[in-house]
């Protein structure tokens, strides 16, 4: 099997690098929409909107939802950078 030319694993690496990025964006977005929830939820329980049940469970789901997403961009970033050294030789400083 002959080897991809460097023109097209460029056009492949930026490819990948513009979804990353776009999913990134996406990712950090939601992020900050879950901690925008959680303190509306807190200013809520401060002045006595909800009860502290509810609080917790809603904090909890969203805690967990925001850290499955902060995890993801570390995994995605942690397989962009090996798959750099590995498929991508020449784009390794």
């Amino acid at each position: 099997m002959k080897p991809d030319p460097p023109h097209s694993r460029i056009l492949m690496m930026w490819f990948v690098l513009k979804m990353w990025c776009i999913t990134n964006c996406m990712i950090v977005a939601e992020d900050h929409a879950i901690e925008d929830t959680i303190y509306v939820l807190s200013k809520a329980l401060d002045r006595d909107q909800i009860k502290l049940e509810p609080f917790m469970k809603h904090t909890r789901t969203l805690a967990r939802e925001q850290f499955l997403k902060k995890a993801l961009v570390v995994k995605i970033s942690s397989h962009l950078a090996y798959n750099e050294t590995k498929k991508f030789p020449f784009f390794s400083v």
